[in-house]
């Protein structure tokens, strides 16, 4: 029983310490209204291919946390998706399925009108999203990039 305390304190503490990161952060980015709500974008560069950027789970300023990397990618247009629930996103209630996430990123590359193909780099979990997305929209992607990625392994190879 002290173990479920502890991990439902340990929850808790750490879901006021995000909001309280969260709003003492400074605005950054872009807002892109779609149906579902708003998606902060950070975009960088103006000429080159363009690598568009998804955070790994739990990363509460994906724009920021991504900003070491931006800074060296000098050559390439970078777009940072902040995911709903993310950094200056809004919170969603419809459910985080890949499918959804998917489209949802689809409709906000869309509307930024990113030039394509564009080259999907997935931080962690965010390297399912960048899979199924690739192969939901083949002709939109050049190529997929993990960073730490989790994702399906084929055998011998990790």
């Amino acid at each position: 029983m002290t173990i479920i305390g502890l991990l439902v304190a340990s929850t808790a503490a750490n879901l006021v310490l995000e909001g309280v990161e969260r709003s003492n952060a400074a605005a950054y980015g872009e807002k892109v209204r779609i149906d579902q709500g708003t998606i902060n974008v950070s975009r960088s560069g103006d000429t080159g291919p363009t690598i568009v950027l998804l955070s790994g789970l739990g990363t509460p300023a994906p724009g920021l946390d991504f900003a070491p990397l931006v800074r060296e990618l000098t050559g390439f247009r970078v777009v940072a998706v902040e995911g709903f629930g993310y950094g200056h996103s809004d919170m969603t209630a419809r459910p985080r399925t890949i499918e959804n996430m998917s489209e949802e990123l689809h409709t906000v590359l869309s509307q930024l009108a990113v030039d394509r193909p564009y080259i999907l780099a997935g931080h962690s979990i965010a390297g399912f999203t960048t899979l199924y997305y690739a192969n939901k929209y083949p002709a939109e992607v050049s190529a997929v990039i993990g960073i730490g990625p989790h994702g399906p392994r084929r055998h011998g190879l990790g």
